[in-house]
């Protein structure tokens, strides 16, 4: 049995998004331990993941 790996690099991706995110929250906000604030760190972590998967400015060739 063989393993399909074709959504190995977007996962990784989406990972490292959340990643980045949650290290840009305010450490009070990371530390506090409030289950709610847990929830609203968690859907800002989810917002800036988004954002910064859709504000990505593609590097291509120079065509002026």
């Amino acid at each position: 049995m063989s393993v399909d790996t074709r959504l190995l690099v977007r996962w990784q991706r989406e990972l490292d998004a959340r990643q980045r995110a949650r290290a840009a929250l305010p450490r009070r906000w990371r530390t506090d331990p409030r289950p709610e604030m847990q929830q609203v760190g968690d859907a800002y972590v989810e917002l800036l993941a988004v954002e910064m998967r859709q504000n990505v400015v593609p590097i291509g060739l120079d065509d002026r």
